[in-house]
C-alpha cells in the first residue's frame, strides 16, 4: 500500500480542539470526511495503478517469451526445410542412379542373353560333332 502524503495523514488525524457547531462546523467536517474518502480513493486508484504496472510487465514478459519461442519456432522450420531440400536432393539422384542402375541391368540382362543363346550354339556344334565323331 502507498502511504498517504504527510499533510493528507495530518489532515486525516486531526480533530477539532473544542466541540463547535454551526454551520462552517458543519461544512469543515463535511470537507474532512470528503477529504478522507478520496484519500481512499487516491489509494486505492495508486494500488490499481500498481497492479495495472504489473499485469504490463508481465504482458510485455509473455510477450518477449513468445517472440523468443517463434523466432525458434522458425529456426526449426527452416532447419526442417533445409534437410527437405537436401532429402529431395537426394531422392531426385536415387532416382537417376535407379535409371542408370535399371538400363545398365536391361543391358546386362540382354548380354547374359545373348551370351546363353552363344552358349546354346557352341553346345550344339559340340554335340553334332561329337555325334559325328561317334560315327567314325
Amino acid at each position: 500500500m502507498i502511504p498517504l502524503r504527510p499533510h493528507a495523514e495530518r489532515a486525516a488525524n486531526r480533530k477539532t480542539e473544542q466541540p463547535a457547531t454551526g454551520p462552517d462546523t458543519e461544512t469543515v467536517r463535511r470537507l474532512e470526511r470528503e477529504l478522507g474518502g478520496a484519500e481512499v480513493r487516491l489509494s486505492d486508484a495508486r494500488q490499481a495503478a500498481e497492479r495495472a504496472e504489473q499485469a504490463r510487465d508481465e504482458a510485455y514478459a509473455e510477450a518477449e517469451q513468445a517472440e523468443n519461442r517463434a523466432r525458434e519456432l522458425a529456426a526449426a522450420i527452416d532447419a526442417l526445410r533445409t534437410q527437405l531440400s537436401a532429402a529431395e536432393a537426394e531422392a531426385a539422384a536415387l532416382a537417376q542412379q535407379r535409371k542408370r542402375l535399371a538400363a545398365s541391368a536391361a543391358e546386362t540382362t540382354e548380354a547374359a542373353n545373348r551370351a546363353a543363346d552363344e552358349i546354346t550354339e557352341r553346345q550344339r556344334a559340340v554335340d553334332e560333332l561329337q555325334a559325328l565323331l561317334d560315327e567314325l
